[in-house]
C-alpha cells in the first residue's frame, strides 16, 4: 500500500475558505486524491485549482448534496483550497499516495449514485461499484451519506483500511475515505461501508478509484560465463 497521509476539513454552513492543506510528507510526484461533499445540489466542480476532475454528482432527493473527486500529481506547494462560498455545509479530504505513475495515474474509476427518492434509514450501506484493472493497483473507496446532521460512525467492509472519516455533526456531510491494495490484475469486486447513526436517513454515494503503480525496473541481464 502506497498511502502516505491524509488531511480533511468540515465546516457548518456560513463558514467559507475550506482548506485542509497538503497531507504530511507529500513530495513532488505523489498522487493526490481530492474529494468533497457540499450540502445542497447543483454546486458543480469545487476542487482546488490544478486538480483534474474525476466526477461531479448531485443528490437531488432527500436533503440534497453535491459531491465530486479529482486527482493531481503533486509538484510541491500545490493549491489545496476548495471552492466553498460559505453558503452550505462542506466536507473534504486530500490524500497522498506515493509510488504511483506520474502520468495519468488513474487506471479506472466508477461512481454509484442511486439518488434514491426515499433515502434509507440508518444503517445506510454505501457501495463502490467494482472496476477491473490490468495492474496490481491501489484502490481508493470514497463513501458519502447525505444526512440530517447527526453524528454517526463508519464501518468498512472486508479488508478496507480506514484513512479518514467525517462524522457529519452540524455539517450535514458524512463521508469517509478507505483503501486497499489489489493483489493482482482483475476485478476488484464491489466495496461497501456502513454509515450508522441514532435516527436518520441518508442517501448513499460511492466512488472507486484505481491508482496505477510505478513501473518496476527491468530485470538485470545475467552476465555469468557459459561453459561448454
Amino acid at each position: 500500500m502506497a498511502f502516505r497521509s491524509i488531511t480533511q476539513a468540515n465546516v457548518a454552513g456560513g463558514s467559507s475558505g475550506t482548506d485542509p492543506g497538503l497531507p504530511a510528507g507529500t513530495v513532488a510526484g505523489d498522487t493526490l486524491i481530492a474529494f468533497y461533499t457540499s450540502d445542497g445540489s447543483g454546486g458543480g466542480n469545487l476542487l482546488p485549482a490544478g486538480f483534474t476532475l474525476g466526477s461531479v454528482d448531485n443528490v437531488t432527493n432527500g436533503d440534497a448534496q453535491t459531491l465530486g473527486w479529482g486527482w493531481k500529481v503533486s509538484v510541491g506547494g500545490d493549491a489545496t483550497a476548495f471552492v466553498n462560498t460559505g453558503s452550505s455545509a462542506f466536507g473534504c479530504f486530500i490524500a497522498a499516495y506515493s509510488g504511483r505513475v506520474t502520468v495519468s495515474p488513474v487506471e479506472a474509476s466508477s461512481v454509484n449514485n442511486p439518488n434514491l427518492v426515499t433515502p434509507p434509514n440508518s444503517p445506510v450501506t454505501v457501495t463502490g461499484t467494482g472496476v477491473t484493472t490490468i495492474l496490481p493497483d491501489d484502490i481508493v473507496f470514497l463513501a458519502s451519506a447525505d444526512t440530517n446532521g447527526a453524528n454517526g460512525t463508519w464501518a468498512p467492509g472486508g479488508s478496507l483500511n480506514t484513512r479518514g472519516t467525517i462524522p457529519s455533526g452540524g455539517s450535514f456531510t458524512a463521508a469517509a475515505l478507505f483503501d486497499f491494495t489489489q493483489s493482482g490484475a482483475g476485478a476488484t469486486g464491489d466495496q461497501t461501508a456502513v454509515w450508522t447513526l441514532a435516527s436518520a436517513a441518508g442517501n448513499p454515494t460511492g466512488y472507486l478509484i484505481a491508482l496505477k503503480p510505478a513501473a518496476a525496473p527491468p530485470p538485470v541481464p545475467f552476465m555469468g560465463q557459459i561453459c561448454m
